[in-house]
């Protein structure tokens, strides 16, 4: 009899956890999704900024920089979104190609950018950073 209420609260205690995990799947997934460009470029910024210890007229810059560019990608990703499925003879492959061109292209266009507000230290810094991750 001891054993088998083992058994059962084990069970129960795997059952529990389980269900845990799944709520913090699901919740991290909304969170992704929910990212607006607004608060991605906050979080880049007080990234680099504790990285980097960007003066406040950087910070400034660094945002609105970050800003621009999270919302030109996210603009971009909704217009080939709705090409996709509106036009199902579109080729997935090519969709995907001119999405990894234009996230070059931008991913170009914010380098540039940040290398007029970073001084030269900070940017190698950053270069740096950006080549250890590839969230950059």
């Amino acid at each position: 009899m001891k054993y088998l209420t083992l058994i059962m609260v084990l069970l129960m205690s795997l059952t529990i956890s389980a269900q845990e995990s799944a709520k913090i799947k699901k919740v991290n997934k909304v969170n992704l999704k929910s990212n607006s460009p607004k608060s991605l470029a906050s979080t880049k910024t007080k990234s680099l900024n504790k990285a980097l210890d960007l003066d406040k007229e950087q910070q400034v810059s660094v945002y609105n920089i970050f800003l621009e560019y999270f919302s030109k990608n996210e603009k971009t990703k909704d217009k080939l979104s709705k090409e996709l499925n509106t036009d199902k003879k579109i080729n997935k492959e090519k969709m995907k190609k001119r999405l990894v061109e234009h996230k070059s292209e931008s991913n170009k266009a914010l380098d540039e950018a940040l290398k007029g507000v970073l001084s030269s230290d900070q940017y190698s810094r950053y270069d740096k950073m950006k080549l250890k991750s590839k969230n950059y």
